[in-house]
């Protein structure tokens, strides 16, 4: 084999040891196969938390998404976990949110550089911004689009975002592997709703009915399919993080259960 001239050197990933320290965001471009025909359900925003490896989905449809549509998916993905698994307790050390409803650590997005991350005039982080912080905290000319939800931080710096860089594809490898995933499933699910069907009835099919309940429970089956890195679903991973079982699941090794209980340094801080 040649030797190249000018060999990449890529950046490791580093595995984050909690839920939301990292979240991997992208769009899946369903392009021929948008459902509901003129109403065009053909992106799917994808979000995942790779300590726990938990996906968030949303379809978009229309015009292409912006912005503001993929910060507002964030927002609802950080609530809906903020009310549910990772729920605040005056008893639990490993809390993820304060009483208060912000986040005890800062949260970082990494996305790609397509338009649903950009913004004239604004960066995504400033986008992310308007929808996770008061705005009393954003710059100058900014709103919060808050709209009565509890803040998830008070300083600009414990939530940011920043662009997946070209020499190094691992920073999207959970949500790249998730997007394929995605399509797997939707296709087993199809097939078992019609069997080997043509591709014309496939098309009249999404064209009637859509992506919307096929998709929400794609994405259901997905969280509570057993991870073999962790031996654990990834909504187990989210509720254990905070309440640890008693004994470990038959299922885990002890290696497995003594990395769910690791105490790491950055959370003893």
């Amino acid at each position: 084999f040649r030797i190249p001239k000018a060999p990449r050197d890529y950046a490791p990933f580093d595995l984050p040891q909690r839920p939301l320290a990292i979240l991997q965001m992208d769009t899946l471009q369903f392009g021929d196969y948008s459902g509901k025909g003129g109403q065009k359900q053909g992106q799917v925003q994808v979000i995942v938390d790779p300590y726990t490896r938990y996906v968030w989905t949303t379809i978009r449809g229309g015009k292409p998404a912006t912005a503001a549509m993929t910060s507002n998916g964030l927002q609802t993905m950080l609530k809906e976990l903020r009310d549910g698994p990772l729920a605040y307790s005056a008893d639990n050390k490993r809390n993820v949110f304060n009483a208060d409803g912000t986040l005890t650590h800062v949260l970082r997005a990494r996305t790609d550089g397509g338009s649903e991350f950009k913004r004239t005039g604004a960066s995504f982080e400033d986008v992310v911004h308007e929808v996770t912080l008061p705005a009393s905290e954003l710059r100058d000319g900014l709103k919060s689009r808050l709209k009565g939800i509890k803040p998830f931080a008070t300083k600009a710096s414990r939530i940011q975002s920043r662009y997946n860089l070209a020499s190094a594809p691992n920073q999207a490898a959970f949500v790249e592997r998730m997007n394929s995933n995605l399509l797997q499933h939707i296709r087993q699910a199809v097939q078992a709703l019609h069997g080997t069907i043509k591709r014309s009835r496939a098309q009249s099919f999404i064209d009637e009915q859509g992506w919307v309940d096929l998709l929400r429970n794609v994405t259901a089956a997905i969280n509570d399919e057993r991870v073999s890195t962790t031996g654990l679903t990834p909504n187990e991973a989210m509720k254990f993080y905070l309440n640890p079982p008693e004994e470990a699941p038959k299922s885990l090794t002890l290696a497995q259960q003594a990395k769910l209980e690791k105490r790491t340094a950055d959370e003893d801080n």
